[in-house]
């Protein structure tokens, strides 16, 4: 919610800021998932499964986010490297 700040976010109590943020980056970060589950492991069902586990992770730590740091995609796809290797 590069455009707002995500530790802004009701993060807390709100289904609408998680549906935005679900709307905004779950595609770019499911071709993520995709690549790394299809071509690295050969597990293309899992892609849809870490893609939302991601999701609700991210989400639920949306205040250690730092944009300063990196952007919210790369964040995002660092959180997807992470759950693939758990």
């Amino acid at each position: 919610i590069e455009n707002m700040a995500l530790g802004d976010m009701d993060t807390k109590n709100s289904s609408e800021a998680f549906t935005e943020f679900h709307r905004r980056y779950a595609q770019t970060l499911y071709t993520t998932c995709y690549y790394i589950c299809r071509i690295m492991a050969n597990q293309e069902e899992s892609a849809m499964d870490i893609t939302e586990s991601v999701l609700i992770k991210a989400f639920s730590y949306a205040d250690s986010y730092n944009p300063n740091r990196a952007s919210i995609k790369t964040w995002l796809n660092r959180i997807a490297q992470n759950e693939f290797n758990n």
